[in-house]
């Protein structure tokens, strides 16, 4: 869970909606290079801009891989492949937002 994880981190600081920047606990960073980000579905994404594997940066921090896939018991589902060129519905239902392409 990403809570487990922002918790034991240091400088974090939240940049939008499911994504923070916190300092790498491997590389020591005196500026945020850790980007932490949670999907839609719960899974969690830890990317150090300076190459530190994820890994490392777990083992670092103390916690299990399992931190970073959601605790609902529910499988991983995958974006639908380029879902940027299907037709996007309202959510009233009135009206089709056209595709990417055609706009």
């Amino acid at each position: 869970m990403v809570d487990d994880l922002l918790d034991r981190l240091d400088g974090v600081q939240e940049r939008s909606y499911g994504e923070w920047w916190a300092r790498c606990p491997v590389c020591g960073s005196p500026s945020p290079r850790l980007l932490i980000r949670e999907d839609s579905d719960g899974q969690v994404d830890a990317h150090c801009k300076r190459g530190c594997s994820t890994s490392h940066i777990l083992s670092g921090l103390g916690l299990p891989f399992a931190v970073l896939f959601p605790r609902d018991g529910k499988p991983y589902r995958p974006p639908i492949p380029a879902w940027w060129k299907h037709e996007r519905r309202y959510a009233h239902g009135v009206g089709v937002v056209p595709p990417t392409s055609e706009r």
